[in-house]
């Protein structure tokens, strides 16, 4: 048999609670839940939330999980989203290629299928691979080491060109 706390609200009779027997003791709420102190779960206890316990909060005993266990996406909605940590680590599906780093007073790094392509450093950041770019302005030196595809530069709107001696000629 079920468990039923039934009440009165204004002359209404109500169900407030319903302890299912068929559905293994789990407490089915008519209306909500309100609590007004801390829900406690131990380790590997999770709250579930939708039918087909699509989201689940945990902790293991070791690391704590939000896990977007159903379909569609995790949306995290917010004027501003400020996740605090001084490790920050954006991780494909499978857990074994970053995507993003970032540490606290550190450098921060993005990457495409697991290798690393912008990485900030002390000195500013360095690029792994190309750069394509439909403009680039420079304030200040520019170093140009290595070999190039091209032997034009266009410089202040003035086309010139590197002798073969590699000076620059304007």
């Amino acid at each position: 048999r079920d468990l039923l706390l039934q009440g009165n609200d204004g002359g209404s009779a109500i169900t407030a609670l319903t302890l299912d027997m068929s559905n293994a003791g789990k407490a089915n709420f008519n209306v909500g839940a309100s609590f007004q102190d801390h829900v406690f779960l131990a380790d590997n206890n999770k709250l579930i939330f939708g039918g087909g316990d699509d989201l689940q909060i945990y902790h293991d005993g070791s690391n704590s999980y939000i896990d977007d266990a159903g379909t569609g996406d995790l949306i995290i909605n917010g004027t501003a989203i400020r996740p605090r940590t001084d490790a920050f680590v954006v991780n494909n599906a499978a857990n074994n290629a970053n995507m993003i780093t970032a540490a606290a007073g550190g450098a921060a790094a993005l990457y495409h299928n697991g290798s690393t392509k912008i990485a900030t450093t002390s000195g500013g950041v360095d690029v792994t691979g190309g750069i394509t770019t439909d403009s680039i302005a420079v304030d200040g030196q520019l170093n140009v080491t290595g070999t190039t595809n091209s032997n034009n530069i266009l410089a202040n709107q003035v086309a010139t060109q590197f002798d073969t001696s590699s000076f620059m000629r304007f």
